[in-house]
């Protein structure tokens, strides 16, 4: 199974993104390590265990650049309005998608 999604207002025309249904499944992080050289900044997305290891579930890589617009995109998420409740949940359109610019 494959999603695909058109390209955010603002995008490159004809840009299609698809994911496969093993990476839409997502992954659960409770903890980001965050390191960074010159030119490249690396996110660790780690979990937890209670009393145990912290294990990386995945590794990001990005440019400055990118990762400046991805603070931008996520303070734009975070501060959006969100009246909903837990007993409308269910009859709210899904969330607006945001991405990064190609470089």
């Amino acid at each position: 199974m494959t999603e695909r999604f058109e390209s955010p207002p603002g995008d490159p025309p004809n840009l299609a993104v698809e994911i496969d249904a093993q990476v839409a499944r997502g992954l659960y992080s409770n903890v980001v390590l965050v390191s960074r050289s010159t030119t490249e900044l690396t996110l660790d997305f780690a979990y937890a265990q209670p009393h145990a290891r912290v294990v990386v579930q995945a590794r990001i890589i990005l440019a400055p650049d990118n990762a400046r617009e991805l603070i931008h995109l996520l303070s734009a998420q975070l501060e959006a309005p969100d009246d909903r409740t837990a007993l409308d949940l269910a009859a709210s359109p899904p969330a607006q998608a945001s991405s990064l610019r190609a470089r």
